[in-house]
């Protein structure tokens, strides 16, 4: 089942839509709210990896 363009509700989600229990972008990707909820934490591991490896280290020899 599709709903109506998400950008009726705001101009931002233009081309957007709800279709079985996912969004669906205006290019065809679907995504389900869980991996919506999870953008944050996945962001929060890139930075600390990012971090990680700009740490210089020492090699034990």
């Amino acid at each position: 089942m599709k709903t109506h363009d998400l950008g009726e509700l705001d101009p931002a989600f233009a081309g957007f839509i709800l279709q079985d229990g996912q969004i669906v972008t205006p290019n065809g990707y679907a995504y389900p709210p869980g991996y919506l909820y999870s953008i944050p934490i996945r962001q929060q591991l890139i930075a600390e990896l990012e971090r990680e490896r700009r740490t210089p280290r020492q090699l034990l020899l």
